[in-house]
C-alpha cells in the first residue's frame, strides 16, 4: 500500500544530542486515511497502532497468520505496559507508561471493537494489518488491567529512561516468545510508545521518517539497574 508520502516525511534538525530510539504512536483514524489515500477495503475503527519498521524483513516473515497481546514489565518504581504485535514470525514490541491514560483509552477501545488497527511504515509504503483480540466485554479479563491504578501519577521521566535503556539494551529481543503456535520468532523489533504528554521529550518531528532524538531532563533515578 502507498503512502501519500509528503504528509510522511519531514526534515529533522541537526545536530542534536540525546540517544536515537525508535517510537510508535497512535496514529487518528482520519490521518491513517489520509495517509493511505483511502485505499483500505477495511478502515480502522480506532487509534491506530504505528511505527516505523523493517517492511522488507517483515514481510519476508509474514505468512497470513497474526495476534496482538497485552503483558507487563515492572521498572524501578514504575510499570511498562507491552503491546505485541506478531506478523507471521516477526513481533513488534510497543512499550507502554502504565500511568499515561492515552494507552488504555486504545486498549479500551480495541477490546470493544475485538480489533487492533497497526500500521507499519517504511519509506512510502505501509504494512497495514487488523489482527484480532479475543475480548468478551464484561467477561474476559486481563492480567495487565490493574497497573490502571497507576494513572493517579505521573511517570513520564523515569518511564523514559528505563525503556530507553531497556530498547537499546536487546533484553526484550533476546528474551521474546511467539504468541502463534507452531511459528517461532526471527525477528523482534522494540519501540517505545509515545503519547501527546511525553512527546515533549523528543527533539525531533514524529514523522521525520526515521528514529526521534529523545531528550530528557536531568534526573537522579538512572536507568536500568
Amino acid at each position: 500500500m502507498k503512502l501519500n508520502h509528503k504528509n510522511v516525511k519531514a526534515q529533522a534538525p541537526k545536530g542534536m544530542p540525546g540517544s536515537l530510539q525508535k517510537i510508535g504512536v497512535f496514529m487518528p483514524e482520519e490521518v491513517f486515511l489520509e495517509l493511505v489515500q483511502n485505499q483500505t477495503s477495511r478502515p480502522p475503527l480506532g487509534p491506530v497502532l504505528a511505527a516505523h519498521s523493517n517492511l522488507r524483513r517483515i514481510g519476508a516473515l509474514a505468512d497470513g497468520s497474526g495476534s496482538v497481546g497485552f503483558g507487563h514489565i515492572a521498572g524501578p518504581g514504575l510499570s511498562v505496559v507491552t503491546i505485541r504485535v506478531q506478523i507471521g514470525a516477526a513481533q513488534i514490541y510497543f512499550l507502554a507508561d502504565a500511568s499515561c491514560r492515552k494507552p488504555w483509552i486504545a486498549i479500551d477501545t480495541w477490546r470493544g471493537n475485538r480489533q487492533a488497527p497497526v500500521a507499519l511504515i517504511e519509506d512510502s509504503q505501509i504494512l497495514y494489518s487488523l489482527p484480532e483480540i479475543d475480548w468478551t466485554p464484561g467477561k474476559s479479563t486481563s492480567g495487565i488491567d490493574y497497573l490502571r491504578r497507576e494513572c493517579e501519577r505521573d511517570t513520564s521521566v523515569p518511564f523514559m529512561e528505563f525503556c530507553s535503556s531497556l530498547a537499546a539494551s536487546g533484553i526484550i529481543e533476546r528474551r521474546a516468545t511467539s504468541d502463534l503456535e507452531g511459528i517461532e520468532l526471527s525477528h523482534v523489533e522494540v519501540n517505545i510508545l509515545m503519547p501527546e504528554r511525553l512527546t515533549k521529550y523528543i527533539g525531533a518531528p514524529l514523522s521525520a521518517g526515521g528514529p526521534p532524538v529523545i531528550l530528557l531532563p536531568d534526573s537522579p533515578s538512572g536507568g536500568i539497574h
